[in-house]
């Protein structure tokens, strides 16, 4: 309407507005800021954005899903990480749910990373986010939670799941899991 970029999103109507546009309307709805670059909502920040920053700086592997089968089916030291958020239903089986945002906030969670990456320092771990089914795009939040892991907690081992959790569980449905209570971190030597 105002020929402004889109600054802001109202993901419940799933309408976007420049800094013209009256919002009032939307005030008890889902707002989130909107990274025009990437087209795409956030909240804290655009983790495409961010991952673009430090994709500069250093490289962080990412793993595919036949890889991640041959991992699971090893017996060495694997620690897979959930970074998705409590809502996610689905997982991987023997992942440690650990959402993305507990890697950087002092939380009972990001005590018990801290003490899981302690004990399995020489450990590969095996980041994971949403992903997403239309686009296979790489899991932003996979992605910098696996960089997170070297450079604040110091695993050299560590690789983010390409595509995300969608695409995994579309073509190995069956290392996947229909409830997160099945995962335990006293599972996390597969």
């Amino acid at each position: 309407i105002h020929d402004k970029p889109h600054i802001l999103i109202c993901k419940t109507c799933e309408i976007a507005f420049c800094e013209e546009c009256d919002i009032t309307e939307h005030k008890e709805h889902d707002i989130q800021y909107y990274c025009t670059k990437h087209q795409m909502p956030y909240k804290r920040q655009c983790y495409l954005c961010e991952k673009e920053s430090w994709d500069k700086k250093i490289t962080i592997q990412g793993i595919s899903g036949e890889n991640l089968i041959s991992e699971i089916q090893k017996t060495g030291n694997l620690v897979i990480i959930d970074v998705r958020g409590p809502d996610q239903t689905n997982g991987i089986k023997n992942a440690i749910p650990i959402p993305y945002h507990h890697f950087r906030e002092r939380t009972k969670q990001n005590e018990d990373l801290q003490k899981i990456t302690k004990e399995h320092v020489d450990a590969k771990w095996i980041t994971y986010s949403q992903g997403r089914s239309t686009e296979k795009l790489d899991s932003m939040r996979g992605w910098l939670a696996a960089l997170d892991l070297r450079i604040k907690y110091g695993i050299q081992n560590s690789v983010y799941l390409e595509g995300g959790f969608v695409n995994f569980a579309e073509d190995f449905p069956e290392f996947c899991i229909h409830s997160k209570g099945e995962s335990k971190i006293e599972n996390s030597n597969n």
